[in-house]
Parts: C-alpha cells; sequence; structure tokens
C-alpha cells in the first residue's frame, strides 16, 4: 500500500511576505509540529526544509507517554493510533544471566492520560503533523530549499533561501526557529556553542520481518552485555506487516566494509555462540556431538523460525583453512587457531598409542 503525503499548501514564492510569521528552519518532527501548534493558536507559518519528502530510514521509533498527551491536544492522536503499535511494556533481557525484566507502562495510569508508547516511523509522525496542518491557511511548508543565511533587526528577522534552481529569495519575519538539527545553520548564525563529545561507538541497524514476539520479546526491548548489547525494537513497517530493528553496537575501529559484511556477523557468532543461537541449540548441537562419537567432526546448521537446529550436514570431513594476514580476518584467527591445535593433540595422541 502506497503512501500520499498531505497535501500541505506549497506558497507562490512571489507573494509578498508578511513579517507577522514565525520562520521555521528545519521540516523534521520538532519543525512541522512546532508550526503546527504555533497555527492553531493563531500564527501563522512558514517552514522550510531541505528534503523533498521526509526520509523513510531508521530513525526515531518510540512516542513517549508525555509525547502522546501533547499529540493529542494537537489532534495529531486519531493517525497515530491507526498506524502506530501500542507499546505498554519494556523488557529488558540481560544476555550474561539470562534474567528477564519488564517494566510496565500501565502504572502511569494516574501521572499521565497515555500510560504506554507507541511504536511509529518517524517520517508517518511527521505525516500525522502534516494531515493536520493542511486544514490550516497559514500553514506553509516549502520543500526542497535551503536556507542559507538568517540576519534580524528591531523589525524582525530574515531568511535566504535558495532554490532547487539557484536563485535566493528573503523571506522576513517575527521570529525564526531553529529545528535544523546538528549541523544548524541558526545556532551557528547566532553563535551558540553545542559543548559536548561524541562517543565512539557506532551502531549497525539490521531490519527484519522475523517476528521475534513468538520467542517472548515484547515490541520494545533491552539486551543489555558488556560489549555486545542489543536494542530490538518492533515498527509497522513500509507494508504495516511489522518490521524489527535490530541496532548492535560496531567498534569504532572497524570499519563500515566490515561491519556490513557476513564476516562481521560471524565474529559475533564466534565471541559468544550462546548469546547468538541460544543454550538450546547450542545443547542440540552437543548432543549431535555425542551421537557422532568423533574426535573431529563438523556441524553445518541453520536456526529456523521457532529457534531450532536445523542440520544440514555432520561429518568427518571439514576442511578449515587458516585466515590470511588481513585485518579483516582478524576474528578467525583464535577459533581457527584452537581446532588447529586440537586436531593435531588428536593426532600425537593417536601417534602415541599405536606406538
Amino acid at each position: 500500500m502506497g503512501e500520499r503525503w498531505p497535501a500541505v499548501r506549497f506558497v507562490n514564492i512571489f507573494v509578498v511576505r508578511s513579517n507577522e510569521r514565525v520562520l521555521i528552519v528545519g521540516g523534521g518532527p520538532v519543525g512541522t509540529i512546532t508550526g503546527l501548534k504555533l497555527v492553531r493558536d493563531g500564527i501563522p507559518v512558514t517552514i522550510f526544509d531541505s528534503l523533498p519528502e521526509p526520509a523513510p530510514d531508521h530513525r526515531a521509533s518510540t512516542l513517549q507517554p508525555s509525547t502522546l498527551d501533547l499529540l493529542e491536544e494537537l489532534d495529531m492522536l486519531p493517525r497515530i493510533h491507526e498506524q502506530g503499535l501500542p507499546s505498554p511494556v519494556f523488557q529488558w533481557r540481560d544476555i550474561p544471566t539470562g534474567e528477564i525484566v519488564e517494566f510496565d507502562y500501565r502504572i502511569l495510569a494516574d501521572e499521565c492520560k497515555h500510560p504506554y508508547v507507541i511504536q511509529l516511523e518517524q517520517h508517518r509522525t511527521i505525516a500525522a503533523a502534516l494531515e493536520v496542518a493542511q486544514r490550516y491557511a497559514d500553514y506553509e511548508l516549502i520543500r526542497s530549499v535551503n536556507v542559507i543565511a538568517i540576519r534580524q533587526s528591531s523589525d524582525g528577522v530574515a531568511a535566504d533561501v535558495q532554490f532547487p534552481d539557484g536563485r535566493v529569495e528573503t523571506f522576513t519575519g517575527t521570529y525564526l526557529i531553529g529545528c535544523d538539527g546538528g549541523r544548524s545553520i541558526v545556532r551557528k548564525t547566532i553563535g551558540t556553542t553545542f559543548d559536548g563529545f561524541t562517543w565512539p561507538e557506532r551502531f549497525n541497524i539490521i531490519a527484519t520481518p522475523f517476528d521475534f514476539a513468538q520467542l517472548g520479546f515484547r515490541f520494545r526491548n533491552y539486551c543489555p552485555h558488556p560489549e555486545r548489547w542489543v536494542s530490538l525494537i518492533k515498527v509497522p513497517g513500509e507494508d504495516f506487516r511489522g518490521l524489527w530493528r535490530c541496532i548492535f553496537p560496531a567498534k569504532a575501529d572497524e570499519s563500515d566494509e566490515f561491519v556490513q559484511s557476513d564476516d562481521w556477523i560471524q565474529a559475533r557468532f564466534l565471541a559468544d555462540p550462546a548469546g547468538a543461537i541460544g543454550e538450546p541449540a547450542l545443547r542440540a548441537l552437543a548432543a549431535i556431538r555425542d551421537v557422532l562419537g568423533l574426535d573431529y567432526a563438523g556441524i553445518d546448521f541453520g536456526i529456523d523460525a521457532a529457534g531450532d537446529v536445523v542440520v544440514f550436514e555432520a561429518n568427518a570431513t571439514m576442511i578449515v583453512l587458516p585466515p590470511g594476514p588481513e585485518p579483516i580476518w582478524a576474528y578467525r584467527r583464535a577459533p581457527v587457531a584452537r581446532v588447529i591445535d586440537a586436531a593435531r593433540a588428536m593426532l600425537r595422541a593417536r601417534a602415541a598409542v599405536r606406538r
């Protein structure tokens, strides 16, 4: 089912601009919702955004109880409830111990009107705001433009806006609000610093239609671990059939190529097999090993949707090649060395017996 963006009025660039307006730089959720609040209070707004439409990528996806209270005042909740996934429980699943703790938002029933969160992609939250905004003639949104300069005087504010064809037009208003993110031209122009530091962590986000709820997960889950934590969140997905976002930490010294490769996934598995496939699967593999009764064997297997082990091959002829010297193969060196050492020890033991 394709989505149609609300037909918010795109202004004629030759109209004379009234400086009674509030100008907003940035048409993300903060900019569009701020504009909606203002126009509902009788204040005309003009919003500028560089994108032709909201980006449907993996951005924010959780609307908290206090946010839902605010959005109700703006008449956005009908659409948000229609498209979003209510989630009253947040699950904390400790990887090292296996302990599961759940936090129930419903205990906040006396503190807020909406004691739950709603899982909804950011671009759909923006769409809900624009759907309401199209009722107001004084809500103006101009897309595919860049605000290249701003200034203020005793008479108000002005913004120079560059259009895709290169021409620049000046818009004036009473106030200007910067909602233009981390590289904000508004913040830089007025000299406001953004002190702090950047964590060295990066994140790898993998989306899958596999339904983790059948394994006991909630719509919002965090699985802590000193090095290999996982955040698991369900969102509606483009077809509204459900999509699970799996967020993993990536080390600062790992290249983008490696982090996006199958080798990165294998490295995580080798570092913690039980955390990757679960203790029941490991016990099943151990049972297969015992049935084989071999000193050395290899098992080619997979995990199905129910978490069960599917064996493709199990025998004594498994070739293990030493990894090359390149850094990308570093994760394989320790486990491969253990395999080779075990095979050599087995051969020495057998040779000693024959003597």
